[in-house]
């Protein structure tokens, strides 16, 4: 597998106003929930946006609610803008920067489209290969969504430039998208309801707790796969034509 590819979960959620107090519930249950499934995603730090400081968990849930009110969304003159939504973020400590976790949580604004993002490694630290698995990373998808009820979710992986030529030889181009090179994803029950069955080679099935779950590929992806990289491109696509979601081609990052 290609070690140049760094991996994330995007979840983006409809316009819901949420109190600190809500926003920081769901974070704790998020961060417990992810524990549970490998130890990769466990002794979680807590930013503190007073201190600047990364605390551990235990003491964060004594005043998660602070936490989140402290990093309420600011205007152009550093005054609080609640109406832009809350932030939260947590960390977890490893020796290696590319099995480094972290999620963030942006929520409770009063428009559309606050996130929730995981991520292992960053563009700097690409993700180390030997821990991207499909039942590591749908496991962690389906945990996000059932605590955030997302609009949808997708597992991608990305690397800059993906989009200017074709990844390995013979693969076609896969154009920019927020998708990126999507590898699971998972659509709402208001998305999915009218849902146009994708391509026979995305692999579709209803998801816990409501929606659908895609996948181009059950295997571990690898984006050295011409095949994974064609499913991984009808993926996107798909997701595209059932958010609405598409940046403009002519003007990626």
């Amino acid at each position: 597998m290609m070690n140049e590819f760094f991996y994330a979960i995007w979840s983006v959620r409809p316009q819901h106003r949420e109190t600190p107090a809500v926003i920081g519930q769901k974070f704790l249950d998020t961060l417990d929930a992810l524990s549970t499934i490998d130890p990769l995603f466990t002794q979680w730090k807590v930013f503190d946006f007073v201190t600047t400081e990364a605390i551990p968990l235990a003491s964060a849930r004594q005043r998660i609610t602070a936490i989140v009110e402290n990093n309420v969304a600011r205007d152009s003159y550093d005054r609080p803008e609640p109406k832009s939504g809350y932030g939260a973020i947590g960390v977890t400590e490893h020796a290696k920067k590319s099995r480094i976790v972290r999620l963030t949580a942006n929520a409770g604004a009063v428009y559309p489209g606050s996130t929730v993002l995981f991520e292992i490694g960053d563009l700097l630290a690409p993700t180390d290969p030997a821990i991207v698995s499909y039942p590591l990373f749908r496991k962690a998808l389906l945990a996000i969504t059932a605590h955030w009820q997302p609009a949808w979710s997708y597992a991608c992986a990305f690397r800059m430039d993906y989009w200017k030529a074709p990844i390995v030889p013979g693969a076609q181009v896969i154009r920019y998208s927020p998708f990126h090179i999507t590898w699971i994803a998972h659509l709402s029950p208001e998305l999915s309801t009218g849902f146009v069955v994708p391509p026979s080679d995305v692999r579709t099935e209803h998801a816990p707790g409501g929606g659908l779950l895609l996948s181009a590929t059950d295997e571990t992806f690898d984006p050295a796969n011409p095949e994974h990289l064609r499913r991984a491109r009808l993926l996107a696509e798909t997701m595209i034509s059932h958010t609405g979601d598409e940046a403009d081609d002519d003007n990626p990052p």
